[in-house]
């Protein structure tokens, strides 16, 4: 029995190694290849690519579509998973590799057919841009084909990985335009909703066009509606006690509860020009802020070769580019220097149907018949998924209501001019006006486009189509039936608002409102962001008057918690008022708060999260009835609703008391108290690093026991939060932090949450994490030369 339980004992542990030395196989023969000499098909003349201690590759090419191959080839050893998820969702095709859990989300993305747009944007490319694509598309298919093993992820979900197409790199942007506007028309048919159930007044009071955080480049703060009187609105006659509707999943909330962070993803960049320092350069800061994966959504690059269609014209593009597709996304080529910001123009019109019955629509131009498209889901280990879509001339019904409505939502993100690759044409502007008219034309996501030349220049305008509205654009859905709301097209660059050189040589965005009177006529308001980020940077940038790239980081690293401050004082105010209701402990936290969202501050998570409880227990009073009738109603899309909070704790009017107390100071301590009894007993423990830890994953780790967690960054306390420049959550936050000033990119700064490689064996798997996180200052070009890899000219394929 001995010996039998001997030999058992020896099978398991051979069995156990004999895995381990497997596994350890497949993930060193699918480590990138980073030295020697390479043939690659299709190459004309002889690449190279160069990385420092960071993995950052250097490429030099002697045509743009040598780069655009030998860009993609590292892409595709580096990133090829991250490339393949990108191009998947957008098509609905998650379900291929993840089975029913996935399903959900292939039928959202399925509906909108986007797989036949990219098919049709590619027929649109001329000549030289589809060169460009091919190029790219078999650099990254033989660099996959390089590697001696599939990404290890596909070990991991028993798939192979398929061959890049060129539609894939159409895809990949479409996924971008997805996960930065809502694709859907949700946020404008909730307002619709309020609008529809509420007297008018009480929606100009609810969905308000700014607030006094508001700091446009152009134009001032706008004035707050007046307050309803009782007899307009009364919502306490009607609010039920206990709401259904799930708030919390509406907020986005994490642990904690309400302690969440604000749900409308966002980003910030400034600019200044060349009067603002030393030597006359203009320098950019560029700070995108999305949700944090592994590995990283951008990957930085250097391409140094000739502009796209100026063959005798050599640029260094210094910066950023999205795995899956093959130009700079934001950074310098020497002459200019760009980054954007989402910019929450109104990019779309949700519209309600009319006709006779369910199977017809009413045009400008006649009855027409909605068309009845199948199409299929595969999915992974079960039979194919079938799904019908609604399809109009104007794009697919995105909701149908209970009471037999139907909507459309007719979107730039869905149309064939909302899409194209003129991006690439960024690297060959060499001011500020060639930039801004390549960005007005690009098919991207409408952007706030903030730009600097080596002449010193700086301005700000919209990158991405926009469309020509026959009158101003609407926030609730509208009839298009008889033609007089119907789009007119698409805008020139010569129509769209610009501000160049403004007297205080500063810009600044932040996904708020930028411009006032005619120039936000022409945007429309789809669904702008709080001000106060843009607020506190227009301060500190107003605050100096000759800048460095190290001024510019500071601004980026502020997490001074200004805009909480009047929350700070409202709490003190609250306690005072009935001392007795919280603990001492709670009390000396909060008015030794310290004014920043720092990681050892218990003082700014219980400040944080009494606003989150006022916020969301307002939200309820007014919105709980709604919700709970209708499935599609978004309680967070009411965009300003700091505006309407602030005026009613101000004025504090006797017949809008939240259900259920009998004053606002009765409501106020009671929300104090809740968020004392979540927190728990041992307050010294709660800081804000404990809440705000970086989580920080690879998509697949929570799916593999015991090891799973070795392919995350670490877990680290962050400072910032969201409405400071310091935006930081733990699964949101910069994406990348860059500053530049075209001509002297080697003074430049650069993070990133996460290192170049997505591969978990890479010296470059986590090499710029923890830069990121302390704040250091890392230089933007590549330090000395680690690596070479020499691409020559192959067969044929």
């Amino acid at each position: 029995m001995k010996k039998i339980v001997f030999y058992l004992a020896v099978a398991l542990v051979s069995t156990v190694a004999g895995t381990y030395f497997y596994a350890s196989h497949l993930l060193n023969s699918s480590l990138p290849l980073l030295d020697g000499q390479y043939a690659l098909a299709g190459l004309n003349q002889e690449t190279t690519i160069t990385r420092d201690q960071r993995g950052v590759p250097t490429i030099k090419a002697k045509t743009r579509s040598d780069g655009a191959m030998a860009l993609g080839f590292v892409h595709a050893q580096d990133r090829f998973f991250q490339m393949d998820l990108l191009r998947r969702q957008s098509a609905g095709r998650l379900s291929e590799l993840f089975g029913r859990l996935a399903l959900r989300s292939d039928r959202s993305f399925r509906v909108h057919r986007f797989e036949d747009l990219a098919d049709r944007v590619l027929a649109s490319l001329t000549d030289s841009e589809r060169q460009i694509v091919d190029a790219y598309c078999l650099g990254v298919n033989q660099g996959l084909t390089q590697l001696k093993s599939a990404p290890f992820e596909y070990h991991l979900l028993r798939v192979k990985p398929e061959p890049w197409q060129p539609r894939d790199c159409i895809l990949t942007t479409l996924t971008m335009y997805c996960d930065l506007q809502d694709k859907n028309g949700q946020d404008e048919y909730s307002l619709g909703v309020l609008q529809d159930n509420l007297p008018d007044l009480a929606y100009q009071f609810l969905v308000r066009k700014g607030t006094k955080w508001d700091a446009p480049i152009e134009g001032d703060p706008l004035v707050d509606p007046p307050i309803p009187t009782q007899e307009v609105w009364s919502p306490r006659q009607s609010a039920p006690q206990a709401a259904q509707h799930n708030f919390e999943a509406d907020h986005r909330l994490g642990a904690d509860h309400r302690l969440g962070a604000e749900h409308r993803p966002g980003s910030n960049n400034w600019a200044v020009g060349g009067q603002m320092t030393s030597d006359g350069r203009a320098i950019l800061a560029s700070d995108m802020h999305l949700g944090h994966s592994v590995p990283n959504i951008w990957y930085q690059a250097v391409l140094d070769m000739p502009a796209y269609s100026e063959p005798e014209r050599r640029v260094r593009m210094v910066g950023v580019t999205l795995p899956g597709t093959f130009a700079l996304v934001s950074g310098s080529n020497g002459s200019v220097a760009w980054a954007y910001t989402n910019s929450y123009v109104d990019y779309g019109d949700m519209i309600e149907l009319k006709g006779p019955d369910a199977t017809q629509y009413q045009t400008q131009d006649g009855l027409r018949t909605v068309d009845m498209i199948q199409e299929s889901i595969k999915v992974k280990g079960e039979a194919d998924e079938s799904i019908q879509i609604k399809w109009t001339e104007w794009g697919p019904i995105v909701h149908e209501s209970k009471d037999g409505r139907r909507f459309v939502f007719r979107w730039v993100g869905r149309d064939l001019e909302g899409s194209n690759v003129k991006l690439m044409e960024l690297e060959k502007a060499q001011d500020l006006v060639s930039a801004f008219d390549t960005a007005n034309q690009c098919g991207i996501p409408a952007q706030n486009f903030v730009c600097v030349d080596s002449a010193g220049q700086v301005g700000w305008t919209i990158a991405g189509r926009l469309p020509r509205r026959p009158g101003s654009a609407p926030m609730t859905p509208v009839d298009w039936s008889d033609g007089s709301n119907v789009w007119l097209g698409y805008l020139q660059p010569s129509e769209y608002p610009r501000v160049i050189n403004p007297p205080s040589n500063r810009v600044w965005t932040a996904n708020a409102r930028v411009v006032s009177d005619t120039k936000l006529d022409i945007l429309g308001d789809g669904g702008y962001g709080l001000g106060a980020r843009a607020q506190q940077i227009k301060d500190r940038l107003m605050e100096k008057q000759e800048f460095t790239e190290a001024d510019m980081l500071t601004i980026q690293l502020d997490d001074e918690a200004r805009f909480l401050t009047p929350w700070q004082e409202l709490l003190t105010k609250t306690i005072a008022s009935n001392p007795s209701a919280v603990s001492p402990d709670f009390r000396a936290y909060v008015d030794d708060w310290g004014g920043f969202a720092a990681v050892d501050s218990v003082g700014y998570r219980i400040v944080r999260g009494f606003r989150s409880f006022v916020h969301s227990e307002l939200r309820k009073s007014f919105t709980a009835q709604l919700a709970n009738e209708d499935d599609w109603f978004k309680s967070n899309s009411i965009p300003q609703f700091e505006g309407t909070v602030w005026q009613l704790l101000e004025q504090q009017p006797q017949h809008l008391i939240p259900s259920g107390f009998d004053s606002w100071q009765a409501f106020l301590v009671h929300e104090a108290v809740e968020l004392e009894r979540e927190l728990g007993p041992d307050l010294s423990q709660k800081t804000w690093g404990d809440r705000n830890r970086s989580r920080v994953n690879h998509p697949l780790s929570s799916a593999i026991p015991l090891i799973g967690d070795k392919l995350n960054m670490p877990e680290i306390s962050l400072p910032g939060d969201a409405n400071m420049p310091r935006v930081q959550t733990p699964t949101f936050g910069a994406s990348e932090r860059m500053i530049v000033a075209p001509g002297h990119e080697e003074d430049g700064l650069f993070h990133m949450p996460g290192g170049q490689s997505g591969h978990p064996r890479s010296p470059f798997y986590r090499s710029s994490y923890q830069d990121w996180a302390d704040g250091v200052s890392v230089p933007l070009l590549p330090g000395p030369t680690v690596h070479t890899l020499v691409l020559s000219p192959g067969d044929t394929l």
